[in-house]
């Protein structure tokens, strides 16, 4: 239900379309699947992924690797007269379009197995921004321990002035994309670098 569809039940053996949306490289769109077991006894359930360009299932555990799709809890037990949750994350690491992967989940019953199928569409690419520059060479800067300017003889002033460098520049970041991009970063503020 992460992307505003509503509730709809599967049947086993018609295949149901999961829709991910457009989302960014790197950015997380979650679903929630509600399994009901009514029936008398409890039951083993597993999802398997499968893909059009792969003959092989994919590993579920790891989401890391194409479709970047990771299913929680991917094996397990339904209860019986209880509701289980399971959460499926797709979190694509480079530009991807994921049409064509089915997700199909398998209940042992008795000596069979059914299956519901869901085909998973969506598509993910990186956000179109332009930066005014990629790197930029500061230079020969002194750096005091502990962060603040260095204190420096310009041999116009007392030593221990501190002298103004000119080692400042803007970054700028224009979004070309037709949505709102969120930027973010690992980097650490110090005083060094205000």
């Amino acid at each position: 239900d992460g992307g505003g569809q509503k509730s709809r039940q599967l049947k086993s053996g018609v295949p149901e379309r999961l829709h991910f949306g457009n989302v960014q490289v790197h950015e997380k769109r979650s679903m929630e699947l509600c399994l009901r077991n009514t029936g008398t006894w409890s039951f083993d359930y597993l999802f398997n992924l499968k893909s059009k360009s792969k003959s092989s299932a994919y590993d579920l555990r790891q989401g890391d690797v194409k479709p970047f799709i990771t299913v929680t809890p991917k094996r397990d037990v339904a209860a019986k007269n209880e509701e289980t949750k399971i959460r499926i994350d797709y979190t694509p690491l480079e530009t991807h379009v994921l049409d064509g992967t089915q997700l199909v989940l398998e209940i042992q019953s008795g000596g069979d197995k059914i299956k519901y199928t869901l085909d998973l569409t969506g598509r993910a690419k990186r956000p179109e921004v332009d930066f005014s520059f990629k790197n930029y060479d500061f230079g020969h800067c002194f750096v005091k321990r502990g962060g603040g300017r260095a204190a420096v003889n310009t041999g116009e002033a007392d030593i221990g002035e501190v002298s103004s460098f000119d080692n400042r520049v803007e970054l700028l970041v224009s979004n070309r994309d037709t949505v709102d991009v969120l930027l973010s970063s690992n980097f650490q503020r110090t005083p060094v670098f205000d």
